[in-house]
């Protein structure tokens, strides 16, 4: 019985640990990664900076859709 109480718990362990978002610092990388990649593009294309038109472009950048 109790085999089966500790098997059953370990099981549960690893489909929680499975189930539970990343938060780890690779995810957090690929964001800043993301960022400056956009920043750059936005200097590039000769955006000044700090300039509300940099700004939006670098957040439709992030979302995937850069003009």
């Amino acid at each position: 019985m109790r085999t089966l109480i500790i098997i059953i718990t370990a099981s549960a362990a690893l489909a929680l640990s499975l189930a539970w978002p990343s938060t780890d610092a690779t995810a957090q990388n690929r964001r800043v990664h993301s960022y400056n990649y956009c920043w750059q593009l936005a200097s590039n294309r000769g955006w000044e900076r700090n300039t509300r038109g940099e700004r939006a472009f670098i957040r439709r950048c992030m979302q995937g859709r850069p003009q």
